[in-house]
């Protein structure tokens, strides 16, 4: 079938040219063009069956928008392009790089992970052991974290995934760049900050403010009838129990959060003398929030079970990282309340637990996958027993690959 498909003379002819429309047509002219075309080449009337077939390849890619983009920009070779880019499933990818390939996804992982790990490790050694290093260099893994971001962020649209849509500009992420710069703004104030320079805090925290401005702003948009719709489809929490409840979900994150920074501010600049545990209180309920959030089931849009799968496990993801960050939290008010026995390093180390199993998760799924691309090759190599003439189900010394018919 696949030799017929290569052979066919119409696999030549590009989607205007069978369909007999200029590149700058209309989907209703299109569409018009489509339904003659259907009717000069159905097979019951005669007609081609590859032509027929092409034909609906052509209307099918051409009435996308999407699809279309990338098609005048890049071909079939395009189309193909985008189709494996919204199919692809991490499984199958990994499934695909073969052993070596594996392991390689699970070092890298790995260092990635270390790197990350780097940040904390530095903190620790200068707030536990007093060294003299400037914080500038205790925070340069986060400088380079933040330039990658960045970078990404900014090299995104001219990927050809957005590039095809004729507005890349449009796919550029604003608001998370936006975010993203306050965030390295408030790292650079808080390393001259902590270095002595003479600065209140409340200017140091500008840039968080900036920052929970954004956010703000996305709550509004989210706070859009068209967007409750969206978000009751897909179950949010706080969605399926109504418009108002939605709202007030909404509200009740943003002001959980200008309450957090503003306490935070004062208690630094020494504006309000009470316990850190009411400073922090906002963002424990912040974290039961996002530990609710985690415990609903996700719904996916498209319904694909294996997408689910993927939502559910980033979801119990967040929720763990809620719980690390919760009790990092009661042990960072405990070091700040000068409780004895807490240092820097027993603040940090659920972080280093948490580091430590993804880690082993990451050693298992590896092994795993091996273990199941080593068992395909076998099942492949008994496979090529199966052209032989003697019928499987009566060779006994030619078993199935998956050793149904063994007793």
């Amino acid at each position: 079938m696949a030799d017929d498909e290569e052979e066919s003379p119409w696999l030549k002819v590009g989607y205007y040219e069978i369909l007999g429309v200029e590149t700058t047509a209309t989907p209703e002219e299109i569409k018009k063009a489509f339904r003659k075309r259907a009717m000069q080449c159905h097979p019951d009337k005669g007609g081609d069956q590859e032509e027929f077939k092409r034909v609906g390849e052509a209307k099918a890619v051409l009435m996308d928008p999407e699809s279309r983009n990338f098609y005048d920009m890049y071909g079939e070779d395009g189309v193909a392009f985008l189709k494996g880019w919204k199919e692809a499933k991490p499984n199958q990818m990994l499934s695909k790089l073969g052993a070596g390939g594996i392991c390689c996804f699970c070092c890298t992982n790995t260092i990635c992970l270390l790197f990350l790990l780097l940040f904390p490790m530095l903190l620790c050694v200068k707030v536990a052991d007093s060294t003299d290093w400037i914080w500038a260099f205790v925070f340069s893994p986060l400088f380079i974290i933040d330039a990658i971001v960045v970078a990404l962020l900014c090299l995104w649209p001219l990927l050809p995934v957005s590039m095809a849509r004729g507005d890349p500009l449009s796919s550029l992420k604003w608001d998370w760049l936006a975010q993203v710069l306050c965030l390295i703004v408030f790292q650079i104030f808080l390393c001259a900050k902590l270095d002595g320079t003479d600065m209140k805090w409340l200017l140091v925290l500008c840039p968080m403010y900036a920052f929970q401005g954004i956010g703000t702003s996305q709550a509004i948009w989210n706070c859009l009838p068209s967007q409750h719709a969206e978000a009751s489809k897909l179950k949010k929490p706080g969605a399926t129990c109504g418009y108002a409840v939605w709202i007030l979900y909404n509200v009740l994150f943003q002001v959980l959060w200008w309450t957090l920074w503003v306490l935070l501010q004062m208690k630094l600049d020494k504006e309000i003398d009470i316990s850190w545990w009411l400073v922090v209180m906002p963002a424990f309920l912040i974290l039961v929030l996002w530990i609710f959030e985690a415990t609903r089931s996700p719904v996916v849009a498209s319904g694909d079970l294996d997408e689910k799968a993927y939502e559910q496990a980033i979801a119990r993801w967040k929720g763990a990282v809620a719980v690390i960050i919760f009790v990092m939290i009661i042990l960072a008010v405990c070091l700040a309340e000068g409780v004895s026995g807490f240092t820097m390093w027993v603040v940090l180390a659920p972080l280093y637990v948490i580091g430590g199993i993804f880690v082993c998760a990451l050693c298992v799924t590896s092994v795993a996958l091996c273990q199941k691309e080593k068992d395909l090759e076998e099942q492949g190599d008994e496979c090529d027993w199966s052209e032989s003439d003697t019928p499987r189900d009566t060779d006994p010394l030619n078993p199935s690959p998956r050793g149904e018919d063994r007793v």
